[in-house]
């Protein structure tokens, strides 16, 4: 997102993101995984939140152990062509209510994007999409910390966040599109990414505080008719209280608590 590798911009940038934020900003030319990085400091996280983003990614990685791709992965001569960020936080909720915080963070994200210009819409359970085209994906994960008497019960919170910017990656198969492509006038980086990091941290704080997710307001799916990665077809009707996806048969509602799903193509196979 942010054209210039120099350092000392960068750190200048973060600083100025920490004070609008309220949250640690640190940003980085390169990394394997904002998350992993995250995750694997998981000791060092606290209740401020700290968030680490990068210029490019070698080992992004998106639900069920799949890469996250980005333009420059895929090789875009695109300088920063894309927002890479994490959100670490120390969580003393329990797990269970973190279970629906993949779509507080989509419907945060794509209510962020909408504030711009953009589109967006939330296809359940953890991608953004414009009209069919990915637009970004999300990746919520966590990691017991250490017991103490004074927290025993406290979680590592991650909360991954890619977004196509400037280009998007050639993914065979499939529809991706950038926020470039929706809109003639962006944000400029640091307000865009102060807004992602403060929708974020706004999703997190629903969650456990468990608001009203408004995700029929956002469901890129509600009324199509699609298709899971069992190949059972319906229509999708929304999601329930649980966030689970509810398919319409010629039988019955089948509620999908994980998965994958797509749309239906008139004539596919």
């Amino acid at each position: 997102m942010f054209p210039s590798h120099d350092s000392a911009l960068l750190h200048r940038t973060a600083q100025a993101l920490s004070q609008s934020t309220g949250a640690l900003v640190h940003i980085v030319a390169h990394t394997h995984s904002t998350n992993q990085v995250l995750l694997n400091e998981a000791a060092s996280l606290t209740e401020q939140a700290t968030v680490l983003m990068a210029l490019a990614q070698s080992a992004g990685r998106g639900r069920r152990g799949r890469a996250w791709q980005d333009a420059a992965s895929t090789g875009s001569n695109n300088p920063a062509p894309a927002f890479l960020g994490s959100l670490g936080i120390v969580s003393h909720a329990p797990l269970a209510a973190l279970s629906l915080l993949p779509l507080y963070v989509g419907v945060a994200t794509a209510r962020c994007l909408q504030g711009w210009g953009v589109p967006a819409q939330v296809k359940w359970p953890n991608d953004i999409w414009i009209e069919g085209a990915k637009l970004a994906g999300i990746l919520v994960e966590t990691a017991p910390m250490p017991a103490s008497l004074s927290s025993p019960q406290a979680t590592a919170v991650v909360i991954g966040l890619g977004l196509n910017w400037t280009a998007a990656p050639q993914v065979v198969g499939k529809a991706v599109t950038c926020v470039a492509d929706c809109i003639a006038t962006r944000p400029a980086p640091e307000q865009a990414a102060q807004d992602l990091i403060l929708a974020l941290r706004r999703a997190y704080d629903d969650c456990i505080h468990g608001e009203p997710l408004d995700f029929a307001s956002f469901d890129a799916l509600l009324g199509l008719t699609i298709r899971t990665d069992a190949g059972v077809e319906g229509r999708a009707v929304g999601i329930n209280a649980q966030g689970h996806l509810g398919l319409q048969t010629l039988q019955a509602v089948h509620w999908l608590h994980s998965g994958e799903v797509s749309v239906a193509l008139k004539g596919q196979p």
